[in-house]
């Protein structure tokens, strides 16, 4: 059995053979000696489990990336480097670094915020607090202890305790839910209006898991000119996959996208990476936004799809949304 979990304790990968830290994400083999390997070596040894981030197709628009793919970018580039892309990307890479540093204001965050909120996480609350009409959060999962788990604790084996493994106890799920949430802000927007739609996110990602329902949940940009090919109207459309259905919802793992600087920070990132998996230059406007023409939340029952729509024409409207989630998680829970 193969799982992706965090390390309490440092481990060699059984890839590369380079030292795999603790607390970082990776993926654990149960077998008669367990193997921990790096998610990146899993990648290049041509794992079908992980799919690696291109477009969908030669000549598509359409480009998702894992969270994680792009938390390592973003921190290459802010290291000075741009190791992930091709020579192309050289230009823009240090144009987006450069407002990192300089503007951390209208970026809305400095790096080394981001820098804190990727290891410890973007804390948030669930959105039940605000609107009585959502459903109340199911109770804590319990951690229990057994011969067999995600996590490995090596003091307990040492010690000779037959229950050395450790793991969330299930929880009940309602049917996996699709989420996209669109993204798009033009260079005029600053920070403080971007922030609080961010946050709301953030939030009712928290509220969907209190209520026990599986998520696949994506952050959407849609821009046109993102790169040189030739086109204006050319839509490019990029997905950040924060979630996999049937994954467990460590929030604090993927939280920063969701954080101040979630937005001009991984987000923008992920953009680089779009225009790099086509072979494009990416220019360094990142774009001109395509948004809806309203705030809204769409939810189709029959596709368990629902997409939160974002408009740059009016503040985002926080009680309004919150009260058209509830509903629908009223829908999707039947009560």
């Amino acid at each position: 059995m193969q799982r992706i979990i965090t390390l309490r304790y440092g481990a060699k990968c059984s890839v590369c053979g380079d030292h795999v830290a603790a607390g970082e994400r990776a993926y654990w083999t149960k077998t008669p000696k367990s193997a921990t390997t790096h998610i990146g070596c899993m990648k290049t040894d041509n794992s079908s489990n992980v799919p690696t981030p291109v477009a969908t197709d030669a000549n598509a628009s359409d480009f998702t990336a894992d969270y994680i793919d792009v938390r390592d970018a973003f921190q290459q580039i802010s290291k000075g480097g741009f190791a992930p892309f091709s020579a192309k990307q050289k230009t823009v890479c240090e144009f987006i670094r450069g407002l990192w540093k300089d503007d951390p204001r209208w970026v809305g965050a400095s790096v080394s915020e981001m820098e804190t909120w990727i290891k410890d996480g973007y804390r948030v609350e669930g959105l039940a607090e605000i609107s009585g009409t959502l459903i109340a959060a199911k109770p804590r999962r319990k951690l229990r202890f057994a011969d067999e788990g995600d996590e490995l604790h090596l003091d307990l084996a040492w010690s000779g305790v037959d229950n050395h493994f450790s793991e969330w106890e299930k929880r009940v799920t309602k049917p996996g839910l699709v989420v996209e949430m669109e993204m798009a802000y033009h260079a005029g927007n600053v920070s403080e209006k971007i922030r609080p739609y961010l946050v709301w996110l953030a939030r009712m990602l928290q509220t969907l898991d209190e209520n026990g329902i599986d998520v696949e949940a994506s952050m959407v940009n849609t821009v046109v000119h993102l790169t040189n090919e030739a086109g204006y109207d050319k839509p490019y459309k990029t997905r950040v996959r924060v979630k996999r259905p049937g994954e467990a919802a460590d929030f604090s793992a993927w939280s920063a996208l969701f954080s101040p600087g979630g937005f001009r920070q991984l987000m923008f990132t992920a953009k680089i990476m779009h225009g790099d998996s086509r072979s494009e230059i990416t220019l360094n406007g990142l774009g001109a936004p395509r948004t809806s023409d309203k705030w809204d939340i769409e939810y189709d029952p029959t596709e368990n799809r629902m997409i939160v729509r974002q408009t740059q024409n009016a503040d985002f409207p926080e009680f309004d949304m919150t009260q058209k989630l509830g509903a629908i998680i009223r829908q999707i829970a039947g009560t």
